[in-house]
């Protein structure tokens, strides 16, 4: 509210909002608990600066993708040339 450049951000509804935070923060850490699974884990990131929140979540893909999918380059096949 003291910026003025920010002030589009505010709602009426906000200050009613924020005395529920206790109340919202319990219901996520509750879904979090019953959804985080050993194969769909939850990963809570930060979004307040965009190259850390960008290399947080490609570290977890590549992460997941190492130990989970076991990915390997194929082998190669010996090239076979005609002589005809």
């Amino acid at each position: 509210m003291d910026n003025p450049h920010k002030f589009w951000k505010h709602k009426d509804g906000d200050r009613d909002s924020r005395k529920k935070w206790d109340d919202y923060m319990e219901a996520y850490e509750e879904v979090f608990q019953h959804t985080n699974t050993r194969n769909a884990p939850w990963h809570i990131i930060p979004a307040d600066e965009n190259r850390w929140k960008v290399y947080q979540i490609i570290s977890i893909i590549v992460e997941a993708m190492k130990e989970k999918m076991k990915l390997r380059w194929p082998e190669l096949e010996t090239e076979k040339f005609d002589d005809k």
